[in-house]
């Protein structure tokens, strides 16, 4: 069973290679057709490393009392990988393919001067976070009594708990470095996305292109240049204003994200627009489709919600829910409850990707890169691809968590629950990030049955309405 494990496994991830190598052709810029051939590469291990995480966690569960395989080994060859890739790998090659001429070389140079000042100031947060939180605190309970005779009858026993302090490895501390910044974008973004993900099918379906005769062609083209004329002049008076400043203010950074956003549901309108006429709405097999997944993914964004609810919400936990599906699907045929286990994940995964796309160009400190179907240069997938490790590892860990009774034999779980989850000052906080994420989830879902969002032509209203107040006062 274990041979045949392996087969699979391995097949599965040969199935993730050559996926990632169609994922790349799909978004690519076709100015990108001849050049970016690193790029590309660490674009295609970044995804597989990904992948493989996510899968570990299954095959570390059916591995369970045999040895055939190296989990221990595995686990770590997988998070040194990641490790790497995050703080050296995908800096180095983001920074090599940006610095390519009009011909596509590059300077391996400029591309490793910078990475390497990257990962100097990475190493410098680094050690200053190790000195204050380089230690785990594990809970021991011990008892203590006082003999009343020597017969060994004893009185006054007293359970007692104590912290024990025990210093942690620098590659164990660095995977809780990043479990923890990981943590914070699974928080959101996976709370926003459980629910953004499924709707947005649905939208497309609901809002899928149908064949039109000219004379609404004709209408539809005059109204989106009417609107694109708009949005230009907005744009323009938005640059205005942004160049009276040496630097732009909270309110204009704002409003240009917005212009943004707006540019590109027009873009996307004149899409439709063109598929409807050319192509007479194009394929409805593939909006049914679209429509079917919508349902599905919503049925299990509620699964996920209710299961994190009743099993890590409440403690104790009112019911194993999803744990009970997994162990019934294993005792019909054991890879079952492997593969909805394996799905599970994954789709939780993408739910904190759609969750970032979703909230808009602006993150934090950073900019998302929007990913187009060959409108997507390698410097953008590069930056997904960071965004899609950093938040890997924390999807593993909440998988750990959500399913304890399923993966309670995981050799991963010693990793996680016995160091990562007692990592001094930050083990009070994971308890807060469960309740962050089922806040953000409800709220999300709440919004989008009330409030299904603005049209284009009341954004640009909008946009209109702020600019024309005066600059003082608004910018």
């Amino acid at each position: 069973m274990n041979w045949f494990l392996g087969i699979v496994a391995a097949s599965i991830l040969g199935v993730c290679f050559f996926i990632n190598i169609i994922f790349i052709q799909f978004y690519r810029h076709p100015e990108d057709k001849w050049v970016g051939w690193f790029p590309r590469l660490v674009i295609i291990l970044g995804l597989l490393i990904a992948e493989s995480l996510v899968l570990m966690l299954p095959f570390d569960i059916a591995n369970v009392g045999d040895d055939t395989y190296p989990i221990v080994e595995m686990w770590n060859m997988l998070l040194y990988a990641l490790i790497a890739f995050i703080v050296l790998i995908i800096p180095f090659a983001q920074y090599y393919y940006e610095s390519m001429n009009a011909e596509g070389k590059a300077s391996i140079m400029s591309g490793l001067c910078s990475a390497i000042m990257f990962l100097i100031i990475f190493c410098l947060f680094f050690f200053i976070g190790y000195i204050f939180l380089g230690k785990i605190e594990l809970p021991v309970e011990y008892m203590t009594c006082a003999p009343k005779e020597l017969t060994g009858d004893y009185s006054s026993q007293t359970l007692n708990t104590v912290d024990l302090e025990i210093d942690l490895s620098y590659p164990v501390f660095l995977a809780g470095m990043i479990s923890f910044l990981g943590n914070i974008f699974l928080t959101i973004f996976g709370g926003i996305g459980l629910f953004t993900l499924p709707f947005s099918l649905i939208n497309d379906y609901r809002k899928r292109p149908k064949s039109g005769v000219t004379t609404k062609f004709i209408q539809h083209r005059r109204t989106l240049s009417s609107r694109g004329q708009r949005l230009r002049e907005i744009g323009v008076e938005l640059r205005s204003q942004l160049e009276l400043n040496d630097k732009p203010t909270r309110q204009q950074k704002k409003m240009f994200n917005r212009w943004k956003n707006a540019f590109e549901q027009l873009q996307a309108q004149n899409d439709i627009t063109k598929l409807a006429f050319y192509k007479h709405g194009g394929s409805p097999i593939w909006f049914w489709f679209k429509g079917f997944l919508g349902i599905l993914f919503f049925v299990i964004s509620g699964f996920w919600y209710v299961h994190v609810l009743l099993y890590l919400f409440f403690k104790p936990a009112v019911h194993p829910f999803l744990n009970s599906f997994f162990i019934a699907l294993d005792g019909f045929f054991p890879l079952l409850g492997i593969a909805a286990y394996a799905l599970c994940a994954l789709y939780l995964l993408w739910a904190v990707l759609h969750g970032v796309a979703s909230v808009g160009l602006k993150v934090l400190f950073f900019t998302v890169h929007k990913m187009r179907k060959n409108d997507t240069t390698l410097n953008s997938i590069l930056f997904n691809v960071w965004l899609l490790l950093i938040t890997v590892f924390p999807i593993v860990q909440f998988c750990v968590k959500s399913f304890g009774d399923y993966s309670r034999v995981a050799l991963v779980k010693t990793l996680v629950s016995v160091q990562i989850e007692n990592i001094k000052y930050l083990k009070h906080t994971w308890s807060y990030f469960i309740i962050a994420f089922l806040g953000f989830g409800i709220l999300t879902l709440a919004l989008k049955l009330m409030c299904p969002g603005k049209s284009q032509d009341s954004e640009l209203k909008d946009l209109d309405r702020v600019l024309s107040k005066d600059l003082g006062a608004r910018l």
